[in-house]
């Protein structure tokens, strides 16, 4: 693994001091279980970095340590901090790549269950429904102006049962594109009304942005490990991803505060 920058040596007449580790941050925390805290996928990811800086300074310690007494030299310095620092590399790799791929899961849930909402009818009967309630609201649609069908749409997918729910997301889309109407707010409108949907878009949304923070704390990990080489290392400031950005820090599901019970039967 190359890591630019380690090879330059520090001045000898510098003293180094490697700051002290700061506390540990708190672990994000799913639910209290057992009366103890459990660490949450983004929360391990987060501690990971932390963990790995920590390592790195008890490593670093000893080379500044034995540098100003003479016992090492600078050439040889630069090599032993180089080597220093190449598990702590690894280390913040994997948590990025882990976070990274919570995000890609929850990304696939939600694909998943915007797709559950429009499946392919399981029987005739429920194909015959399904066009018979389509044919009519779409008649009721032509006859809405251009610029108003938008509205109308919203209107009827927040009026839906939920066996009209499942032909709406199925078909509103091509036949707004067909008016030349926008259909980018479908999906909002469907989540508002189907709460398991809206539940998949809050984690893919927290998960996204935890794992947004994940790849900054690791970016600014990797920037104070380049810089002990100069000897100017300093422990970032790392962002705990919980309570606010990770869905499973939280001891309720995202989204399980939904108010009364909603047309489709759903109650939070």
């Amino acid at each position: 693994m190359t890591f630019p920058g380690l090879s330059r040596p520090m001045r000898a007449n510098v003293r180094h001091r490697v700051p002290a580790a700061p506390a540990r941050p708190r672990l994000s925390v799913a639910a209290s279980v057992g009366g103890e805290h459990q660490p949450t996928p983004l929360g391990k990811a987060h501690q990971q970095i932390e963990d790995a800086l920590t390592a790195f300074e008890d490593r670093l310690s000893p080379i500044l340590g034995g540098e100003q007494s003479g016992a090492i030299t600078a050439e040889g310095r630069s090599q032993m901090v180089h080597d220093a620092a190449a598990p702590a590399l690894d280390l913040i790799d994997q948590a990025q790549a882990r976070a990274a791929d919570l995000a890609s899961t929850a990304d696939s849930d939600y694909r998943q269950a915007r797709c559950g909402l429009s499946p392919r009818p399981n029987t005739t009967l429920d194909a015959l429904n399904h066009d018979a309630y389509w044919r009519r609201t779409s008649r009721e649609l032509d006859a809405v102006p251009a610029e108003r069908v938008a509205a109308e749409c919203q209107r009827s997918i927040a009026d839906a049962t939920p066996d009209e729910l499942r032909s709406l997301a199925t078909e509103l889309g091509p036949y707004l594109r067909s008016r030349s109407a926008p259909d980018d707010w479908v999906d909002t409108a469907l989540q508002q009304a189907h709460p398991p949907l809206q539940a998949a878009a809050d984690r893919r949304r927290l998960t996204r942005q935890g794992a947004d923070i994940i790849a900054s704390n690791a970016r600014a990990a990797r920037r104070a490990l380049q810089s002990a080489a100069s000897g100017s290392y300093k422990r970032p400031r790392l962002l705990d991803p919980s309570p606010k950005y990770d869905p499973d820090a939280v001891a309720e599901p995202v989204g399980s505060e939904r108010g009364p019970a909603t047309r489709d039967g759903y109650r939070p």
